[in-house]
């Protein structure tokens, strides 16, 4: 639907509210303007809400509330000075504030609810990606990364190409750019060990030849460690745990506590909260500790 076509604002009253904001909120992220006609400051923000909300082309919605009309309404919902701003989500208020705010303040806090056009692009290109089709997941990407360099779904995105183009030294270079306050890092921080992993597993010649080494020598720590790199490769998390376990349990530093950093690895990899991660994280609190 074009933006021409949506009504971007509308006035609500108390018996609309559940209808035009709870309900609507389902579909579209809906902002709440408590206002008055006789308060200032309520003039100022107004056009600065409608502008921050026209700029998401539908996908937000802007309601006015009367506050001398709907007093019901306001003391539902806390109102004790205004301009005061609510944001719904999904039938749920997700954010507020009071006061006048900057245009750019504004549209940072509805952008935490509502999301923006980049990460629109980035969820596509992931799509596209997750479809081998990777030529056009690569452009999108490219084009988050024109606005924002530092756009982290879309370096991680270039470095899963990179992966698949056995470019890992560029593939290294995008993720270790991931800022580590950003909730993507976990995911780079896997990708880098699996990196790491393929290295180690490839120049040992791969899982099949890594396992005939240490069967010939099973007390080689280096060839376990191999090891524990192809089954990490190959999806084989449990043999993985239990390779690099077997060389910590006999040298704790082997390698300057590679084995150990492996396991730490492996946590991401598998997922902090899985069961597979919970029951290695005590063992390897034992064994160090």
């Amino acid at each position: 639907m074009k933006m021409n076509e949506i009504k971007y604002k509308y006035d609500v009253n108390s018996d609309e509210f559940d209808e035009k904001v709870i309900a609507a909120s389902m579909e579209r992220v809906i902002v709440v303007d408590f206002w008055a006609e006789w308060c200032g400051p309520c003039k100022m923000l107004g056009p600065i809400l409608e502008n921050v909300v026209k700029s998401f082309n539908g996908k937000v919605l802007l309601a006015k509330v009367d506050v001398d009309a709907n007093q019901e309404l306001a003391l539902l919902y806390g109102i004790q000075s205004i301009p005061a701003v609510k944001v719904f989500k999904s039938g749920k208020l997700a954010e507020e504030f009071v006061g006048v705010m900057s245009e750019q303040e504004v549209k940072r806090i509805i952008t935490s609810v509502a999301g923006d056009e980049i990460d629109e692009i980035v969820d596509h290109a992931d799509k596209l990606l997750k479809e081998d089709r990777q030529k056009e997941a690569e452009k999108l990407y490219k084009s988050v990364i024109e606005r924002n360099k530092d756009h982290p779904g879309a370096l991680i995105g270039l470095a899963k190409i990179a992966i698949k183009n056995d470019d890992l030294e560029r593939a290294k270079e995008l993720l270790n750019t991931v800022d580590e306050s950003v909730e993507q890092y976990n995911e780079a921080r896997s990708l880098l060990a699996i990196i790491n992993f393929s290295k180690v597993c490839n120049k040992a010649g791969g899982l099949e030849k890594s396992r005939e080494s240490v069967e010939k020598t099973p007390g080689n720590l280096d060839l376990l460690y191999n090891l524990g790199c192809c089954y990490a490769v190959s999806s084989l998390y449990k043999e993985a745990f239990e390779t690099f376990f077997s060389i910590i349990e006999r040298n704790k530093d082997f390698g300057n506590g590679k084995a150990k950093d492996a396991i730490l690895f492996l946590f991401n990899i598998v997922g902090q909260k899985s069961e597979l991660t919970a029951e290695n994280r005590g063992r390897l609190a034992r064994i160090l500790f």
